[in-house]
């Protein structure tokens, strides 16, 4: 299975291949991190499945699928984003999307949905109740007014280091990635958690997302 992951935050995007990488079923992963370059990228390439956000520069996510659908109507289609409430559920499933996942969810769920979709069956698995301060909005400009803010306090070398954490990474592989001691990457660690406010790496991944 051909697979085209479309993400504009490049920790996500790196983490959502992670996740694709562990199974034998995806043979090629294609990335954009836009929606008119997904859509360029559609264009040649027999891809199978679709998984994209809908917070998109360029050409937002909702009109990316549409294309999608008017053009390559056997691609399978996957939602991944923060935003949840009746209106998209519905939009999304008039487009015939094949699956809808928050950002929130685990692991598990995104597989479980994976192997849901390319069984044939549609899986649309909402996670979490988020707040209802987007139940008021109309339109899919005001759905899709946020972006991924910067970890600004975070050093450089700090940034590479959580890019290597959210892909499962042990210390001894990020000091071995990075050229540096893993006395220095588990320093760095320590640093990071206590400069974001976070414990562990699960909650370092809830921030990244909910920072989307």
């Amino acid at each position: 299975m051909k697979v085209l992951v479309v993400e504009d935050h490049a920790m996500f995007l790196e983490y959502v291949v992670s996740l694709l990488k562990k199974r034998e079923n995806v043979f090629e992963i294609i990335t954009a991190k836009n929606g008119k370059d997904a859509s360029g990228l559609l264009h040649g390439n027999k891809i199978d499945m679709l998984i994209t956000d809908l917070n998109l520069p360029k050409l937002n996510g909702i009109k990316l699928i549409g294309r999608v659908r008017a053009y390559y109507p056997k691609v399978k289609i996957v939602v991944l984003t923060q935003y949840q409430n009746g209106g998209l559920l519905r939009k999304m499933k008039n487009l015939q999307v094949h699956g809808f996942l928050t950002k929130n969810s685990s692991q598990e769920d995104f597989q479980e949905m994976l192997s849901t979709i390319i069984s044939g069956n549609f899986s649309f698995m909402a996670g979490p109740p988020p707040s209802n301060n987007l139940d008021h909005l109309n339109g899919e400009e005001k759905l899709l007014t946020d972006s991924f803010p910067k970890i600004s306090s975070l050093s450089k070398r700090g940034t590479e280091i959580i890019k290597h954490l959210l892909e499962n990474k042990s210390n001894q592989e990020v000091a071995h990635q990075l050229f540096i001691g893993v006395e220095t990457v588990i320093t760095h660690r320590k640093n990071i958690y206590r400069k974001l406010g976070v414990n562990n790496l699960l909650d370092l991944y809830k921030l990244v997302v909910e920072s989307s």
